[in-house]
């Protein structure tokens, strides 16, 4: 059940590595929770697996950490008695982990992963972990989806950072309720794209695929995150501009599948959020058509699978037909539907099944770019909407 990641933290493939040997070493059979990777002074941590760890007169630190004296003990997880974020830093940093292949998810439980455990006994100056890390960054579908946006916002090899939008689509879908016009709350808030942005970045610049520009080199070697480690390693990105340094319709047939697309439950935000703000209203309306919304996002994208599968198109026009023939499931409201399903394509690269268009008289026809692991996406969709699907 892999999930879109919404805070900078994971960013470090040093700190996830470090992490990595700690898991491996506590729990290389076993599963685990949250809170056991979370740090403590009173157990084995993070910290004594860590060689970015610094050495003061009141104890170990984190560089990321202001104080020694700190219980949160590390950045990407937080400590089990001070912890500001509510496991949400652990949790996004679990996903993180997950979404690269090396940790899964069952239920409430982690467990490390064949591929988690030879990346925690690796060494990191070695050109086999380089090209372990490319592969396991390139297994997320959120960064195959920034793969396809640098590909189209580009000009002679190089973009802007901020052209790259990142989160989930904005719908713009109005509907009445007691007499109020409420917009649905579907899309991510543009502080969570720029984190997810800057994280999804740091691991392209990691894998070798971007080079960031105005940014000195520490050395010549021919390992991404060596070569960029003291960039990579710093509290925030310090560039705007990248370099493309892959040909990205070579990386998307080396690649052939994205193996850690979003499952159908993690389709949409978290709308609990919404409880914030007087935001109570629109958080309920959201929650009452999420199910349509999770049910057209995963058609979407179980439809473009099945047209790479085949070595075909997906038809906009046919889309959207069989989604206002079976209103129940996909559709909130039909005024602009055209629009919206125009909005809600987005969700392609989120998931991990981008797609190049071809505009054929009035229709857009939808090529894809690379497969998904349906077997991963499809995890908690309702079985009578893949046999709706199946009959497309």
């Amino acid at each position: 059940m892999s999930f879109l990641i919404n805070r900078k933290a994971p960013s470090r493939i040093e700190c996830l590595h470090s992490l990595l040997k700690f898991i491996y070493s506590n729990y290389e059979c076993n599963t685990f929770s949250l809170e056991d990777c979370m740090f403590s002074r009173d157990e084995d941590n993070v910290h004594n697996y860590c060689h970015l760890i610094e050495s003061t007169d009141f104890g170990l630190k984190c560089p990321y950490k202001e104080s020694p004296l700190s219980d949160a003990g590390c950045y990407i997880t937080n400590g089990k008695f001070d912890d500001t974020t509510k496991k949400k830093e652990v949790s996004n940093t679990i996903n993180a982990l997950h979404g690269m292949g090396f940790l899964v998810r069952v239920n409430h439980d982690v467990k490390i992963t064949s591929l988690g455990k030879r990346f925690a006994k690796s060494n990191l100056n070695e050109v086999e972990t380089a090209l372990l890390i490319k592969k396991a960054i390139l297994s997320y579908a959120p960064v195959i989806g920034v793969l396809d946006e640098i590909d189209k916002i580009n000009v002679n090899g190089i973009f802007s950072a901020n052209e790259i939008e990142v989160g989930y689509p904005v719908s713009e879908e109005i509907v009445k309720e007691d007499g109020q016009d409420i917009t649905i709350s579907t899309g991510s808030t543009r502080d969570a794209n720029t984190r997810s942005r800057s994280c999804y970045l740091s691991w392209l610049v990691t894998a070798g695929v971007i080079e960031p520009l105005g940014v000195r080199p520490d050395n010549n070697s021919i390992i991404p995150y060596l070569k960029y480690r003291s960039f990579l390693n710093a509290k925030s990105l310090s560039a705007r501009r990248y370099k493309i340094k892959e040909n990205i319709d070579d990386l998307f047939i080396e690649t052939g599948e994205t193996r850690h697309p979003l499952d159908y439950n993690n389709l949409t935000k978290q709308t609990g959020a919404l409880r914030e703000n007087g935001q109570s209203v629109v958080r309920e309306v959201t929650l009452k058509y999420e199910s349509r919304i999770q049910n057209r996002r995963y058609a979407i994208l179980f439809l473009l699978n099945g047209a790479f599968s085949n070595k075909t198109y997906l038809s906009f026009n046919k889309l959207k037909s069989f989604m206002v023939s079976h209103k129940d499931f996909f559709v909130i409201s039909e005024v602009n539907f055209d629009n919206t399903l125009h909005n809600e394509l987005h969700i392609a690269n989120v998931g991990g099944v981008p797609y190049k268009e071809k505009f054929i008289s009035s229709d857009i026809l939808l090529y894809p770019r690379i497969g998904l692991n349906l077997k991963e996406l499809s995890l908690g969709a309702p079985k009578n909407l893949i046999e709706l699907l199946k009959d497309f």
